[in-house]
């Protein structure tokens, strides 16, 4: 190989290395503002509300982490603030906002700042109060295991995490509402998964579907008296990239803990 065409694919070697770098560099820069802004938001607004105050602290303090919740600050900074989503098994714990469509939040935090990490969001489909039979939040899937980068975590062999903590909690300025998880899965996008559910009868073909789905038989009893929560995260990558699912059934409603 003559000298000229030796220093010409070193060069090109070197590009190549430099792209990835900054590559990566990139990627690393807005995971972490991502991280910081999430981090901010639950530093200023949200709090363990003062259990030994049994004046203030609601009934069913034993049913639900009583979490005190700024809801009208976080309506204030984000007026598509809809609640907070809690997951404690694999450190889920984040507010969730509704667009007027599903492509905005991909791409945009939740202070609205461009930001490719983008932030968690109820399907813009679904009624805001969870009165569905089946009401979908998205999030992405992590690298560094934030957002719903740790609900993969589910799919690990003997995880043993649902045995220890089963439970979803959606926090609204009225009410929380509990979920058991019922069923996780991984599937194709265009999965029959991602079907909106109209009447009672759509729906009991849909928990049949979802419940024979699941990677485990979890045990859980379901009816279509209660309500679905799902949450949508992508697995894998490029032209084979799937969707990991994990649907919780309702089983708790209470009204919300306020401190004020």
């Amino acid at each position: 190989m003559k000298k000229g065409i030796k220093i010409a694919v070193i060069i090109s070697m070197l590009a190549v290395m430099a792209l990835a770098a900054y590559n990566i560099y990139s990627i690393q820069k807005t995971y972490a503002s991502a991280v910081e802004e999430y981090n901010e938001i639950q530093e200023e607004y949200v709090q363990l509300a003062p259990l030994l105050d049994t004046n203030k602290v609601t009934d069913f303090s034993d049913e639900f982490p009583a979490l005190d919740i700024d809801f009208e600050s976080l309506a204030e900074r984000n007026p598509d603030f809809k609640g907070w989503l809690l997951m404690q098994s694999v450190g889920i714990s984040y507010p969730v906002v509704q667009g007027e469509d599903n492509d905005f939040y991909l791409h945009n935090t939740f202070d609205l700042e461009a930001n490719s990490s983008g932030c968690v969001y109820m399907d813009a489909g679904n009624k805001p109060d969870l009165s569905d039979y089946n009401t979908f939040i998205y999030g992405h899937n992590m690298k560094n295991g934030t957002m719903f980068g740790s609900l993969k975590q589910l799919n690990q062999e003997e995880s043993g995490l649902l045995k220890e903590n089963p439970f979803i909690y959606f926090y609204t300025p009225e009410r929380v509402h509990k979920y058991r998880v019922y069923s996780y899965h991984v599937n194709p996008p265009e999965s029959e998964v991602y079907s909106y559910v109209k009447t009672e009868g759509e729906y009991r073909k849909y928990l049949d579907l979802v419940t024979e789905m699941s990677a485990a038989d979890l045990g859980v009893e379901v009816s279509t008296d209660a309500k679905t929560l799902t949450l949508s995260t992508c697995s894998g990558t490029g032209a084979g990239k799937r969707r990991f699912v994990v649907h919780g059934i309702e089983v708790g409603d209470y009204p919300t803990y306020r401190l004020k």
